[in-house]
């Protein structure tokens, strides 16, 4: 079963989010990778490569990949290497993290100014579908990708004690959904999987961690500061906590943040956002902006149990 499921994307509308509990408790983050590694082996038919992102992804990658090798499972890591040095940081960390650890990995360049003033952009515009320039650079990266089961490394589910967000979503910060790009993998011929979200076990194990423990007992408060960089540093520490080896880089600083510094506001905004709405409608088939994260009935009830605490804010339930 998948961690996360949703209601039926249309037109933009708001989505339920269906947050979904394992059948019975999960292991430790580290258990769960390994058993999700053999899964996704014992599933998919084609090599498996690990996507390591140019993004705050990469943390992420380095835990599947470890999941990998502790379960004895042959991957490479794929590393997709943007033209301008736009991924350089990202990319020397991951090679690094590649070359002191003996995994194999291969790396695909992708010229981000020819793509974007070419006509690959409208075809990933179009076919991915996305109104996003950054997702055509996916859209490509996954035409160079040889046939293979890509895992996709993910993120776990992000928690808070705002008002808003106990009110609104139970308390969970999810990112946008990922059905867009698992329709485009699929238009490029990949086998595809998400390592953390399309996974009940792994998903929810994070749950029962120490990093969310603290957050999940803390008092709500009216206002929460919830910037992005605040977010890295507690990821970073779950997963630590966790026992995973990973090797962050220095800051985060995702892709599009740097895509935008690059092209400057007009160029990337004005004209290149431009040239893809008309591929907004179709957006609209897989995504949508606005979102409830709804729990399972049973989900709730394992995490009272385990916290021996009434969490009142764990409300919209199914």
């Amino acid at each position: 079963m998948r961690g996360i499921t949703f209601s039926e994307f249309s037109g933009g509308q708001n989505v339920d989010m269906f947050l979904h509990a394992p059948e019975t408790m999960p292991g430790t983050p580290m258990q769960e990778a390994i058993k999700t590694a053999v899964t996704i082996r014992e599933k998919y038919t084609k090599d498996i490569y690990v996507w390591c992102d140019y993004s705050v992804q990469h943390m992420y990658s380095q835990l599947a990949m470890q999941a990998f090798k502790m379960a004895g499972i042959d991957f490479k890591a794929a590393i997709p290497i943007l033209s301008n040095n736009l991924s350089k940081r990202e990319n020397e960390c991951t090679i690094a993290y590649c070359e002191s650890r003996n995994i194999p990995y291969e790396l695909f360049y992708i010229d981000v100014p020819a793509l974007f003033d070419g006509p690959d952009f409208l075809y990933w515009g179009e076919h991915f579908p996305t109104t996003q320039p950054q997702m055509t650079i996916v859209g490509q990266f996954f035409d160079l990708l040889p046939d293979c089961c890509l895992v996709y490394p993910g993120f776990m589910m992000h928690v808070s004690n705002s008002e808003w967000t106990r009110s609104k979503n139970n308390g969970f910060m999810p990112f946008v959904p990922h059905a867009t790009q698992e329709h485009a993998a699929a238009h490029a011929g990949l086998e595809y999987t998400n390592f953390q979200e399309h996974y009940v076990n792994m998903y929810s194990s994070w749950f029962f961690t120490q990093s969310y423990s603290e957050v999940f007992k803390m008092a709500t408060q009216e206002f929460v500061d919830n910037a992005p960089h605040r977010y890295y540093q507690y990821e970073m520490r779950t997963i630590k906590q966790a026992g995973f080896d990973i090797k962050p880089t220095t800051q985060k600083l995702i892709g599009i943040e740097l895509l935008k510094s690059f092209f400057g506001h007009d160029k990337y905004d004005k004209e290149l956002r431009q040239k893809l709405m008309p591929y907004g409608p179709l957006t609209m088939k897989y995504a949508s902006l606005q979102y409830t994260v709804k729990v399972d009935t049973k989900l709730k009830d394992m995490l009272e149990t385990y916290y021996e605490t009434n969490f009142e804010f764990l409300n919209k339930l199914f």
